[in-house]
């Protein structure tokens, strides 16, 4: 927990940090002594294809907004007969923390992040394969038996646990599992299909899914000459604002010193990227700015160049091949996006 010391503060800096506590407390609603994000973001994982001697993924294009993601897969059977594999996407463990699961409860019910699969342009129904976890035991059968749904603990879990059987819900006290807000257990989720690849031809697959980003507590603000993130004035660089990105942060502030704004974040796993065997070739990346984004920050990886259009992208033409025409995927990113309220 921070504890803030305000007798500790220059006494001409004194007064601004009370009107920014205020400010912070009323645009935000978090309390402060709260360490951590306003809910928490689910990171983003990467598509996989099942090992295949004859299979290649040739090239991924990722296209990320907090509104939606989409990956564009060129898939390339390079074998003289026609082959079947199983492409998955396998979803980060779904925890029960209430702030991310009621923030938006439309997007963790029984296909979690809604994800939308197309096959050249006609869109198929992939399946997914949802379990409950406690503690990495598996707990489907428990919850399943308490009429309850498999997805982390939330309003709706609560709501029904009123009806549901005395010896069920027994059951889940005795693991421990005792719903409530800070209690519950979470779930994996993979959504998987089987799909044809005719020989020597590519195929092209699109994945969508709606994103559950995260939004942190701390909001940028001006105490003094410093501009930073919140309260205790952290450093805006962790947000990887390009200098020209920055400068407009600079002018933002020159006259005032606290403008309302908000901050999302988005991790983004990368790895794996393809199994040995459906190796990866070719990627590009780009990050589009939503309704009310003023920019976007994105780290980890090389150089994001901005186009005509405002969306930040990185192709990897500086990328060296690692052998034949297989490309390493970069590194993980964080993704951050500054609105303006």
């Amino acid at each position: 927990m921070k504890i803030f010391r305000f007798s500790s503060i220059p006494s001409n800096l004194a007064s601004l940090v009370s009107v920014a506590v205020g400010l912070l407390i009323l645009l935000t609603g978090a309390g402060l002594a709260y360490d951590g994000p306003v809910y928490s973001p689910l990171p983003l994982t990467m598509p996989q294809l099942g090992m295949n001697k004859d299979l290649y993924v040739r090239h991924t294009s990722i296209s990320i907004s907090r509104e939606l993601v989409s990956y564009e897969m060129k898939i390339e059977n390079n074998g003289g007969a026609d082959a079947v594999s199983t492409l998955y996407l396998p979803l980060p463990f779904i925890s029960d923390h209430w702030d991310m699961v009621n923030d938006r409860p439309d997007l963790f019910g029984d296909r979690p992040l809604g994800v939308r699969v197309f096959v050249e342009g006609r869109e198929i129904i992939p399946n997914v394969e949802l379990r409950a976890l406690y503690h990495q035991l598996d707990v489907s059968d428990l919850v399943k038996a308490a009429g309850l749904p498999l997805h982390p603990v939330s309003e709706k879990t609560l709501g029904l646990l009123a009806s549901a059987p005395p010896d069920a819900v027994e059951a889940l006290k005795d693991k421990g599992m005792v719903p409530g807000r800070w209690n519950g257990w979470g779930i994996e989720a993979t959504y998987y299909w089987r799909q044809s690849f005719e020989a020597k031809s590519f195929t092209h697959i699109r994945i969508e899914l709606l994103p559950a980003c995260g939004e942190l507590v701390d909001s940028l603000m001006k105490i003094g000459e410093d501009i930073g993130l919140g309260i205790d004035m952290y450093d805006r660089r962790q947000l990887c604002l390009s200098e020209e990105e920055d400068a407009k942060v600079v002018s933002l502030f020159k006259n005032e010193n606290f403008v309302p704004n908000r901050v999302f974040e988005l991790p983004v796993l990368m790895r794996p990227f393809a199994h040995w065997g459906s190796a990866n070739g070719t990627w590009d990346i780009e990050v589009i700015l939503s309704d009310g984004d003023l920019m976007a920050g994105i780290c980890g990886v090389g150089r994001f160049e901005k186009d005509q259009a405002g969306h930040y992208r990185f192709s990897d033409d500086d990328v060296p091949y690692t052998s034949g025409l297989i490309k390493d995927p970069p590194d993980d990113l964080q993704i951050y996006w500054l609105t303006l309220e």
